[in-house]
């Protein structure tokens, strides 16, 4: 985003999203590809290995676009089976961080961790809760400005624990807080849908986050980035 972009709003019927599904699901693969066939030419292992890490890269965002379509479908069919049990949000953060280093360092976002270390553990699942970590954190890198920062926090609050994904990009106007949550619905800048995606991530993490008893919401404001917040159980004492 930039500050002076024109924001577009782009709601798809499952019909018109069939060609952007197969453009997100191409796309790795076709990176993927260029990138070995540059490594069986190239002979500096410096720049192999920058190959192989985009490569890497590219599988790792096809395989959570897939993850996203199954989910999805789960979700809709009322099918998925969650595994709950006591988690240190703290710990499962960091597991998400690790996974997202090298995206926040090809984009020069900084992520900054404020979790209090003595804050209670959830009551919830392990795979679910890093799907939600690792998409808004995701996003906030992905549409954050070039030498952005992203912040994470938390607090506790009576039989909930708060958790917040703040992003230095340049937001969006106020009406459309509710609608991003909107399958198949996506905010973006420019007309050329210059930013990847299908528009079901943050559709996926509304139901993972409010069927396990957690509820979602984002405040944000054209020009002065967005806040994504979510709210999990807590551990019963």
């Amino acid at each position: 985003f930039n500050d002076t972009a024109t924001t577009e709003i782009y709601t798809l019927s499952l019909h018109d999203a069939l060609p952007i599904f197969s453009h997100e699901l191409r796309t790795p693969l076709t990176v993927t590809k260029n990138s070995i066939e540059l490594i069986m030419d190239e002979e500096d292992e410096e720049v192999r290995k920058e190959f192989l890490n985009m490569s890497l890269r590219a599988l790792d965002r096809q395989n959570k676009i897939i993850q996203n379509l199954v989910d999805a479908a789960s979700l809709q069919k009322k099918a998925m089976n969650l595994h709950f049990e006591d988690l240190d949000m703290v710990e499962v953060l960091s597991m998400t961080l690790d996974e997202l280093k090298d995206f926040a360092d090809s984009r020069n976002v900084k992520i900054k961790s404020k979790l209090p270390k003595d804050l209670p553990k959830v009551r919830a699942s392990l795979l679910e809760v890093k799907h939600i970590l690792f998409d808004l954190i995701d996003n906030a890198i992905k549409f954050n400005k070039i030498g952005g920062e992203v912040t994470i926090d938390a607090k506790h609050k009576g039989e909930f624990l708060e958790v917040s994904v703040t992003d230095t990009g340049a937001g969006f106007e106020k009406e459309y807080n509710d609608r991003v949550f909107d399958r198949f619905y996506q905010i973006v800048a420019t007309a050329d849908r210059s930013y990847e995606g299908m528009g079901l991530g943050l559709g996926v993490v509304k139901d993972l986050v409010e069927i396990q008893g957690g509820s979602i919401w984002v405040k944000s404001e054209k020009g002065k980035g967005s806040i994504f917040t979510f709210t999990l159980p807590v551990k019963i004492q």
